[in-house]
């Protein structure tokens, strides 16, 4: 079983979280990305136990979010970020994850600042992998007074596994309505 991760559609939703402020105010959006819960299904601890039969023991997903002001023509790209989530796979002893799941295989996860995460819950492990969820503050500046509307656009990179063929998966999120007010606030 390999999956041609190309063809998945995942989704993306888009929010912002202070929509509305002055020229020297900050904007905060939230970005929240899933792969496809078909493809999200399709990794079980069977493939899991493969996987590392195989050396195939460290899973990454390198996410890429553009946070954009949409414009008539063209687009300009407000803040970009780039992160990289991972899972080690490795054999355990822990007698919790023995009793619940009958494996000896189970997942480290490393987040993106680099700093190891430690699961009970094999859907929470999933969760770390293949969702994110992000909020992105700018300053008012950068967007400039007026009505904007800004949207998102999220990748996700995966390598070649077992279970999966290396590629690239897309989404941009529905523009969201945001706006500058271009007085200070009186004192």
């Amino acid at each position: 079983m390999s999956i041609q991760v190309n063809k998945l559609q995942p989704e993306v939703h888009l929010s912002a979280l202070i929509p509305k402020t002055d020229i020297s105010g900050t904007l905060s959006f939230k970005i929240d990305f899933s792969f496809p819960t078909s493809f999200i299904d399709l990794i079980t601890l069977d493939v899991l136990r493969r996987a590392y039969r195989e050396s195939d023991r460290r899973i990454r997903i390198k996410y890429t979010i553009k946070l954009n002001r949409a414009r008539a023509i063209g687009s300009k790209t407000l803040r970009e970020i780039s992160f990289t989530n991972k899972w080690v796979l490795y054999w355990t002893r822990d007698p919790t994850i023995l009793e619940k799941y009958r494996t000896n295989i189970w997942m480290l996860g490393v987040n993106k600042d680099g700093y190891a995460e430690f699961f009970n819950d094999f859907d929470e492990a999933k969760k770390f992998l293949f969702k994110i969820s992000e909020t992105i503050t700018i300053t008012a500046g950068e967007v400039g007074s007026g009505n904007s509307n800004i949207n998102a656009a999220v990748e996700a990179k995966i390598w070649r596994h077992t279970f999966a063929e290396a590629g690239i998966i897309a989404a941009r999120a529905e523009p969201v309505s945001v706006s500058v007010i271009n007085e200070q606030p009186s004192q």
